[in-house]
């Protein structure tokens, strides 16, 4: 009797000494990818005249490896609705979420909310691999004379610093980076 309870002792240490200490240097031996997003914006041109429209094309991705989501977002601080702006076509596999004016938009952050201050336009890859470099193209039609900026940011799960594209450049609502595209309506 003895000799099987000092055997159970034996097998419970050698159990916990690998899952505890052996198996978990292990899987730090593992390569975590961390992956980058990237876009390229595209303008037919930078000034139309009041009335007309004009397409912008955005090519994105995500560079390092899979990730399990890629979030392309857009901004309209110079748009009072979604009335200027039409998806003409998505290569995203989620469809796109349209925040007005007040809206409560989710951050991406654990929890975080925000007040929508301009519109803005959530697409989605869910999951999206490497090789995945999906095609967003909107039909923009300002309605008042002057600038009409865009901004535009991507993101990729799970979230890191690496995880923000663009690195540098004008700052949005979220003390965050953005491409930002000026349109000049005449």
């Amino acid at each position: 009797m003895n000799r099987l309870i000092f055997a159970s002792i034996a097998i419970m240490a050698v159990y916990f000494l690998v899952m505890g200490i052996v198996f978990p240097d292990t899987m730090s031996l593992t390569e975590k990818k961390i992956t980058s997003p990237f876009f390229v914006t595209s303008l037919d041109n930078q000034s139309i005249s009041s009335g007309e429209s004009i397409d912008l094309i955005i090519d994105s991705g995500v560079t390092g490896g899979d990730s399990d989501m890629l979030i392309l977002i857009i901004g309209f601080p110079d748009a009072k609705s979604f009335d200027e702006i039409k998806i003409i076509s998505s290569e995203f596999t989620q469809s796109a979420k349209f925040f007005e004016v007040g809206d409560e938009v989710k951050t991406y952050y654990p929890s975080d909310f925000k007040i929508a201050d301009y519109p803005l336009l959530h697409i989605f890859n869910m999951p999206n691999p490497i090789n995945k470099k999906p095609i967003l193209q909107l039909e923009i039609s300002p309605e008042n004379l002057g600038e009409f900026r865009i901004f535009t940011k991507a993101k990729s799960a799970p979230f890191t610093v690496d995880s923000i594209f663009p690195k540098g450049g004008s700052i949005d609502e979220d003390n965050e980076f953005v491409e930002k595209k000026v349109i000049i309506v005449e």
